[in-house]
């Protein structure tokens, strides 16, 4: 096996850990026994979310590093390769570096605090339940956050790809509730099944309406072939970059629910929840500009783009902060293929010591 960095090496302690949301217990533990060998003090929230701050030498506004700790699915046994450019895994189950190289990168930060004070307060926010939801996120004390400004390593490619744009998400659950019957007595029963196909058959996929997009993920009904099935559920989800019309498609979508269950005769137990909100770059604020002049520093150009994706930067920039979301060197993120580039992720680390350790001369704080 080619030889790892230190980096690496914590990277590797933590895909090893095999966790999905709500049990994080494990990967939590290894953070926390990080911090405290490294002596940076942290605090942890009600909702499991970890903040360690490292104290600025400047005494100027902090900035905020945030990395999410849960991965999007078991590891189902994989074994992972260090190759000689890629840490990939065997093909049996996803590698985790969504978003656990964002988190190595955020303890080797921390590991560095005692040898060089940061020009601002750093706060390295570690989230969990971002893929069940943004859970960690939209559960953060804020009153452990004194920063106003929030680097989210949590997108594919190099450091230098950056989110313009990112859909507000409209969770959908529908349950159906009619009566179950033999087959042959089908006239005693409602069919909960059939009438949720009827109103899915009616919820466009695709694009829904003009600039939303609908998604049906599940459904679920019947237990036996000679039965009228009298339940029945549905989970889809609606996208959008435009808040109004994603509103308006979801509150149209309840409507359709709940019509088609009144013609069916069954019970409707409907959720259309607003589970992220949207978010666009500030491209004229501050942390874009001194990202950019970390980015030029390392000798790489800004590459602006907009994703289909949600994250918890969606989340803390409608909670205040102002947000710029970066690529953590990871590829096919939610596979058996996916990859860290290990050149990228040396850079990713470069990239976030300069933007955190001005080099000298620099009027940036």
């Amino acid at each position: 096996m080619p030889t790892v960095t230190k980096l690496e090496q914590t990277f590797l302690d933590l895909v090893a850990i095999d966790e999905v949301h709500p049990h994080e217990d494990q990967v939590l533990v290894y953070i926390k026994r990080r911090l405290d060998a490294a002596g940076v003090p942290f605090r942890q929230d009600a909702a499991g979310n970890i903040v360690a701050q490292i104290a600025g030498a400047a005494g100027g506004p902090a900035i905020a590093l945030v990395g999410h700790t849960d991965i999007a699915a078991p590891l189902a046994g994989r074994q992972v390769v260090v190759a000689e450019g890629v840490i990939k895994t065997d093909g049996h189950g996803l590698l985790g570096a969504d978003d656990k190289a964002a988190v190595a990168a955020m303890l080797e930060l921390a590991d560095g605090a005692t040898s060089a004070r940061p020009a601002r307060t750093i706060e390295l926010v570690f989230t969990v339940g971002e893929e069940a939801g943004c859970v960690g996120a939209v559960g953060l004390d804020m009153a452990l956050v004194s920063a106003k400004q929030a680097v989210v390593l949590d997108w594919t490619g190099r450091v230098n790809r950056v989110i313009t744009r990112s859909p507000a998400y409209f969770k959908i659950d529908v349950e159906y509730r009619g009566r179950a019957a033999h087959p042959a007595e089908w006239q005693e029963g409602k069919n909960a099944g059939a009438a949720l196909i009827a109103a899915a058959a009616q919820l466009r996929q695709g694009e829904y309406a003009s600039g939303v997009t609908c998604n049906i993920g599940v459904m679920q009904f019947g237990d036996a072939r000679n039965k009228v099935p009298g339940h029945a559920t549905l989970q889809a989800e609606l996208r959008s970059y435009d808040t109004a019309k994603i509103t308006a498609a979801a509150a149209e979508g309840e409507r359709l629910f709940r019509a088609t269950a009144a013609q069916h005769g069954v019970e409707a137990q409907l959720a259309f929840v607003k589970d992220s909100p949207a978010y666009e770059l500030n491209q004229d604020g501050e942390l874009i500009t001194i990202v950019e002049q970390a980015l030029a520093t390392a000798g790489l150009q800004p590459h602006l783009e907009p994703t289909y994706g949600c994250f918890d930067g969606n989340i803390l920039a409608a909670r205040g902060l102002d947000t710029i979301m970066l690529g953590a060197a990871y590829y096919h993120p939610h596979s058996a293929e996916e990859y860290l580039n290990r050149a990228e992720f040396a850079e990713l680390l470069t990239v976030l010591k300069i933007l955190l350790y001005p080099p000298k001369g620099s009027n940036r704080v």
